[in-house]
């Protein structure tokens, strides 16, 4: 069986296995005109699989320089436009992951990072209006995650271990009921 898996990678995915097995059969062309015929006849192909390159202006160029890299540059033809190898960057680079640990992953990153300005905030009226926001954060995440209610001392626990105890359980629990009672 002839798997994918064991064919050659694809150099652009948006025109498939059957552009690239052409222009493998068009480096094998001897005759130099025929070859150019060739591929003018990929060229169409090229834009029927990919319609979307219509919108730019110098689509026609385009086509040829991913004809160009589908051939590794290799392909001997008078190709109408310039045609340089690093003229477009196909190479992919890899998405850098943050390689942090979270310590509860069900509020995420950015609940840790702002836990974090709560520790530092000295500020009592700014303080309690973080603390508001971080229960109502931390409640809809756990209602996101666990499809229950978020209770309020679990995460007002959770607020305390986060900021070190310098933000009390019983402190959030004041604060929210403060704000919640006026």
């Amino acid at each position: 069986m002839d798997y994918n898996s064991t064919r050659p990678l694809l150099r652009m995915r948006e025109y498939g296995r059957l552009v690239q097995q052409m222009v493998s059969n068009a480096l094998t062309i001897e005759d130099r005109s025929e070859r150019y015929a060739y591929c003018l006849r990929i060229i169409q192909l090229m834009t029927v699989f990919n319609p979307q390159i219509k919108r730019y202006n110098d689509y026609q160029s385009r086509l040829w320089h991913h004809l160009a890299h589908i051939s590794n540059y290799q392909l001997d033809i008078d190709y109408p436009c310039e045609i340089q190898a690093d003229h477009l960057h196909f190479a992919h680079k890899p998405v850098p992951y943050p390689q942090s640990t979270i310590q509860r992953r069900h509020y995420g990153h950015l609940t840790e990072v702002l836990m974090q300005q709560l520790h530092d905030m000295e500020d009592a009226d700014a303080r309690k209006q973080m603390i508001m926001a971080m229960v109502h954060r931390m409640k809809r995440c756990l209602v996101d995650f666990h499809s229950d209610m978020g209770e309020l001392q679990r995460i007002a626990d959770d607020i305390a271990y986060y900021t070190h105890g310098k933000v009390t359980a019983e402190e959030v629990m004041d604060v929210y009921h403060q704000y919640t009672n006026d």
